[in-house]
């Protein structure tokens, strides 16, 4: 989200539900950077609340907020490394 999209949202209840929907997975110090930036005023105590307010609607594992029923995409492998051994040089 840019700088514009951050400061148009309501209430710190709305930022903070457009910044986990936007980016899957931000940690609870980005949200509370941003919340800070967002309102100068903002106490740790209200940004607590805010959070507390919010594990209905997202799950929180590792300090890293997801909505619920995220799924990740897989890693996806490459296709395998050929074998040192048998690449031949062309002299």
């Amino acid at each position: 989200m840019n700088k514009l999209e951050i400061m148009r949202q309501k209430s710190i209840d709305d930022l903070l539900a457009a910044m986990i929907e936007h980016k899957p997975g931000v940690t609870s110090e980005a949200l509370w950077r941003v919340a800070k930036d967002w309102d100068g005023k903002m106490r740790a105590w209200e940004f607590d609340q805010a959070l507390a307010g919010m594990l209905a609607k997202y799950r929180v594992t590792n300090k890293q907020w997801y909505p619920i029923g995220h799924v990740a995409e897989p890693k996806r492998k490459e296709g395998p490394k050929p074998d040192p051994r048998q690449v031949r040089m062309d002299w």
